[in-house]
């Protein structure tokens, strides 16, 4: 017997295993069945058809569909099956849906499999687990998931390009093929199902020959052959009778047919498949590997899953504030501007002067600077020149308590030497050296982040700002608005790659965040460990709190993977302080993640722009009072952060 009957545990919908197959023969269940391969190759052989999946790939497996399989040794493959009456309760037409994965164009990693991925580990982790509402996650979890199937991987919709944006042809498509499907045993004529359309039969007759590739009365033999191999290897039937059983007027028609579809009959078919359960088993060679493993496999896809926690991702610090601070850190202090017409904007005097209020960057490393922008020579006479603009932009700077830094090559001696001797008597010489020291701008220049990355844009930017800055290592200077020049894709008017800490529209990135929270990280090293800091000042302390898997060991900029559960012990509080806690991550500061759940619109209206501003990091406050041991249990997704200050409160507003 081929046919399996899985057994779903009480008040279950679903199914997990998790195995290495070498081989397993022609069989089929009465399961949806998902296939997410984590290594080596799996070779599915269904029906007429022979594939090879590779590390990464996902097959779906519909109830009933006949499938054999044969894989490399050591492969790893994650096995869900899915009760197909779940669906059917919130979805009438379930019963007859087909899903199709990895066709020849598919690029397995774009956001529909990522998403499938995603759903997959989530539904592993509760089937895991033994969490409060467990059952109610999961179904609605796996009800999320069928959606998902049926909106990206339904048969027609999926493998017929044509249907994808004709919503009354795809449904009038439906509807024949599930009552081909239903009625493929009696007599079914194609002027029947025209008239119940609508239409008339040689219009779809030509109609299902477009979409399909053959005629109508070969698609329902086909279907008909399709159904009789279930029969072929799973009873006695002699072949008339299973010719006749699935819709076939003559046993001759039935073979004609069948050796089209599968190049030989059904005699032979049955010759070379069929056999007996115990060899079946013999043949099956399949070994069950720990659900536990596969869960660590795919963490990665959980990392924002607020159920999602193990004892192997919780990070135990003791610190001990009776203990003296040790050192001081680097701060960042210099920003670029790539476009010097800024500073004479309004917009952009607005985005430097809050930067310059919020993060307190100490100097200006300036680009440009004397050229046709600032309209230093004239077109009409290059002997005349203007420094109204020049000095306009000096004086907002200065304004700022800032520091110019300008950046000039060998070409601008000249008006290098014009400048100094016209701004003699306003600002001194030593000043004119220090904004003009060449050794210096080019040094500072070589730190720039000048490569357009996709990753400035993200969360991905926190931990390796703070990796770089608790390391002590040369900061890395950011521009301070996005230009085009500097960014990668152009594909979205806001998100380009570039190295600003502002989008081109002026929005703050998660770049901007990181630096004002390193500003709000106050005092001296007090203690220091992978993912934490803990600084020490006259008032009290930051704790700062980070996941440092989105850096490599050279400090280079990775994907991150997982949450990262902390827990603080801090001792000897001996003071009553307030506590205010500031939270950066995907959901709460990143307008790219904000972005990315709105459908990532290519270009942003103002309206948008401005309800996008109020994106910030999440803030919280509290009161610690003197306890031998204060804790902070805290949960930090990928790429995430939280700074806990601790202000020292005296007796009297203790007291209010």
């Amino acid at each position: 017997m081929r046919f399996e009957n899985i057994v779903f545990e009480r008040g279950h919908e679903l199914r997990f295993r998790y195995e290495s197959v070498v081989s397993q023969p022609l069989h089929w269940k009465n399961a949806i069945t998902i296939l997410w391969l984590l290594s080596g190759e799996l070779k599915i052989m269904m029906e007429t058809e022979s594939y090879t999946i590779r590390e990464g790939e996902i097959e779906v497996i519909n109830s009933d569909e006949m499938y054999a399989l044969q894989g490399s040794k050591g492969n790893r493959v994650i096995v869900l099956e899915v009760r197909p009456e779940f669906f059917q309760k919130y979805y009438e037409e379930a019963a007859d849906l087909f899903y199709y994965t990895n066709l020849p164009d598919d690029d397995i990693w774009d956001l529909r499999y990522e998403e499938l991925r995603r759903f997959i580990a989530t539904l592993l982790f509760e089937y895991t687990q033994e969490l409060d509402d467990k059952e109610e996650q999961m179904d609605q979890t796996l009800l999320e998931m069928m959606y998902h199937l049926l909106n990206h991987f339904h048969y027609l919709y999926y493998d017929e390009e044509s249907l994808k944006e004709d919503e009354t042809e795809r449904d009038r498509f439906h509807r024949i093929i599930k009552y081909l499907y239903h009625n493929y045993d009696s007599k079914v004529s194609l002027q029947d199902l025209a008239d119940a359309e609508f239409l008339s039969a040689p219009y779809l007759s030509t109609q299902m020959k477009e979409y399909f590739g053959q005629s109508f009365t070969d698609y329902l033999n086909q279907i008909r052959c399709e159904e009789s191999t279930k029969l072929l290897l799973d009873s006695d039937r002699n072949i008339t009778q299973i010719a006749l059983e699935v819709g076939f007027s003559h046993v001759r028609y039935y073979n004609k047919h069948f050796k089209l579809h599968y190049g030989i009959s059904p005699k032979e078919y049955r010759e070379r498949y069929s056999m007996e359960l115990s060899e079946y088993r013999e043949k099956t060679e399949v070994s069950e590997l720990d659900l536990q493993d596969a869960l660590a496999e795919v963490e990665g896809y959980l990392w924002d899953y607020e159920r999602y926690s193990s004892d192997r991702s919780i990070r135990r610090i003791n610190l001990d504030l009776s203990a003296e601070a040790v050192e001081g850190v680097l701060r960042s202090k210099m920003i670029y501007i790539d476009r010097p017409g800024l500073l004479l904007e309004t917009e952009g005097q607005a985005l430097l002067t809050e930067a310059i209020r919020e993060i307190g960057f100490q100097t200006v490393l300036i680009d440009q600077f004397f050229t046709q922008e600032m309209g230093i020579q004239s077109k009409l006479d290059p002997e005349q020149i203007s420094w109204r603009r020049v000095e306009k932009s000096l004086d907002f700077l200065l304004s700022l308590g800032l520091t110019p830094l300008i950046l000039h090559g060998r070409r601008e001696q000249g008006i290098v030497q014009a400048f100094q001797q016209y701004f003699t008597g306003r600002f001194s010489k030593e000043e004119m050296e220090l904004w003009l020291d060449t050794k210096r701008g080019k040094a500072s220049k070589k730190t720039l982040a000048t490569r357009g990355n996709p990753l400035f844009d993200t969360m991905a930017m926190v931990p390796y700002l703070f990796h770089q800055w608790l390391l002590k290592k040369d900061n890395q200077i950011f521009a301070l608005v996005d230009s085009p020049e500097m960014g990668r894709s152009l594909s979205s008017d806001t998100f380009i790659g570039g190295n600003g800490i502002f989008t081109m529209n002026g929005l703050k990135k998660p770049l901007y965040f990181a630096h004002q929270l390193m500003r709000m990280a106050k005092g001296k090293i007090h203690s220091i460990g992978e993912g934490f800091v803990l600084l020490k000042n006259r008032r009290g302390y930051s704790l700062l709190l980070y996941n440092p898997r989105g850096i490599d060991e050279q400090g280079e900029i990775i994907p991150g993977m997982g949450e990262i559960r902390y827990s603080v012990n801090l001792r000897h509080l001996n003071q009553t302080y307030r506590v205010f806690s500031y939270t950066l991550n995907s959901k709460h500061g990143s307008i790219y993640d904000l972005w990315r759940k709105m459908g990532s619109p290519e270009k942003m209206d103002r309206s948008l722009i401005e309800l996008f501003k109020v994106c910030r990091p999440g803030i919280d406050g509290n009161e610690a009072k003197p306890e031998p041991v204060y804790n902070i249990l805290a949960h930090i997704p990928k790429d995430g952060c939280l700074l806990v200050q601790f202000e020292e409160l005296n007796g009297s507003e203790s007291a209010v």
